[in-house]
């Protein structure tokens, strides 16, 4: 008599755990957050960001290389060799191919420099047109800086940087001293502080050995038209000329590249 009834209460009691179990599922569950999320089987909830995601599903692993495909790109760059009219300021700039900011460049020991000539010349350009035939371009990548750029000029639009794809000529940024560009080095009263450009090189001058200069890597996504039709032209524009009634200040172009959809 007593082992049935102890049987008899074993399967209640499995009953009772069934009945307790069944009931959670589907129930709304409180996160960190203070927000209710359902609990569905196949999910985990994460953290505070009140999101869940699938574990171990095709879906999951599948919108993952969707994502991963869609980010890849590749990099074209364009020497300067042909378009240089100075030399970079630094006693061992770098030169050749070289990453800078996780981005390639091809760079020589000369720079582009508006309002400046390998002498006898004394043409002082005031822009520049960089022929390019990238498909697909993405974003733009220039290692560009400033020279004289006094805080008379702070947050003067002193250029702009433009692009031609599929004939058509459009504006991706102006260059306003202090956001996309700032001097490139950091005494006198110069501006060197810009919110826009990561600075991605630092070397000893070579007008003043004591002291350091820098490079930085302005990054511009281009219009749509770009990545349909292709990139066939970039063009630096040096107005501070024509804006501010003065040769300064001058921009330094160090480095150019295009970054595309392969």
């Amino acid at each position: 008599g007593m082992s049935k009834i102890k049987v008899l209460l074993a399967v209640l009691a499995l009953g009772v755990s069934l009945l307790t179990i069944g009931s959670l599922q589907g129930q709304p569950v409180l996160l960190r957050g203070g927000t209710a999320s359902t609990m569905v089987p196949g999910q985990t909830v994460v953290g505070a960001t009140e999101q869940a995601s699938t574990v171990g599903s095709g879906a999951s692993s599948g919108a993952s290389s969707a994502a991963s495909h869609q980010s890849a790109t590749a990099f074209e760059s364009a020497p300067l060799r042909a378009y240089a009219n100075s030399r970079l300021d630094f006693q061992s700039p770098p030169v050749g191919a070289v990453t800078l900011g996780g981005v390639p460049f091809e760079l020589s020991e000369q720079a582009f420099k508006t309002q400046s000539s390998f002498p006898p010349g004394d043409a002082a350009p005031t822009q520049v047109t960089i022929g390019v035939q990238v498909p697909q371009a993405y974003r733009l990548h220039l290692l560009l800086n400033t020279g004289n750029g006094f805080t008379l000029y702070q947050d003067k639009v002193v250029g702009e940087v433009n692009v031609v794809c599929s004939g058509v000529r459009s504006n991706v940024a102006s260059l306003q001293l202090g956001r996309e560009v700032r001097e490139w080095h950091s005494e006198g009263k110069v501006v060197d502080q810009a919110s826009r450009p990561r600075e991605v090189w630092r070397g000893v001058r070579t007008d003043a050995p004591a002291l350091e200069g820098h490079i930085d890597l302005l990054s511009l996504d281009l219009p749509p038209v770009c990545r349909e039709e292709g990139l066939s032209a970039v063009e630096i524009v040096d107005v501070s000329a024509s804006s501010l009634n003065s040769l300064d200040p001058a921009l330094n172009l160090v480095g150019l590249t295009v970054e595309h959809y392969p």
